[in-house]
């Protein structure tokens, strides 16, 4: 289920169960690159507090991981969210919800160009049709720190890239990795 669908079907849910709710898009990702912020600021040496964050991407995953982030003591106004429309801005009217207003700044920037200049963190959870940079290669001419880049490939099969630790972590599903441990039998 897709934002804003999902924060509406995920809030239903837990009204009505006495259980936890898990929405694996949002929640498992944000866990994933939580981990990945903190261990990935430890090796360049940097506060989670006292960086500034560029996301491109505003829907389940991203606002999950922005307030993963926001948790471990990521400020929000170090926050820049950049989605199909450009920055999202106080004041912004089109393409904007609740869910992702929250994360609506004052600012003149309204490119992701505008915005990424000096960011410690660059965090790409944007769909196949965005104007995002596509690889730690292209990102790391603009960061000063950490880029994060997190695509979908299939169902159940995220890739998170990060340019200076890890050059690539891959996440399955349990169905992917049953299916791999039959294919390798």
């Amino acid at each position: 289920i897709k934002a804003p669908e999902c924060f509406i079907v995920e809030q239903k849910c837990k009204a009505r169960m006495n259980i936890p709710v898990m929405h694996d898009d949002q929640h498992g990702t944000a866990i994933c690159v939580g981990a990945a912020a903190i261990n990935g600021l430890r090796v360049v040496e940097k506060d989670i507090a006292e960086i500034r964050l560029v996301c491109t991407g505003a829907g389940a995953a991203a606002l999950a991981c922005l307030d993963m982030l926001v948790a471990l003591g990521l400020r929000q106004e170090n926050i820049t969210v950049v989605d199909l429309a450009g920055v999202v801005y106080a004041g912004r009217t089109g393409l904007m919800d609740p869910f992702k207003a929250r994360y609506a700044r004052e600012t003149d920037w309204r490119t992701l160009e505008d915005a990424i200049g000096g960011a410690d963190m660059f965090l790409g959870l944007s769909g196949p049709d965005d104007t995002a940079p596509t690889s730690p290669r292209a990102t790391r001419q603009w960061l000063d720190a950490l880029g994060f880049r997190v695509n979908r490939h299939g169902p159940g099969h995220w890739v998170v890239t990060h340019q200076r630790a890890l050059p690539e972590i891959h996440l399955y599903s349990e169905s992917e990795l049953a299916r791999f441990a039959r294919d390798k039998a």
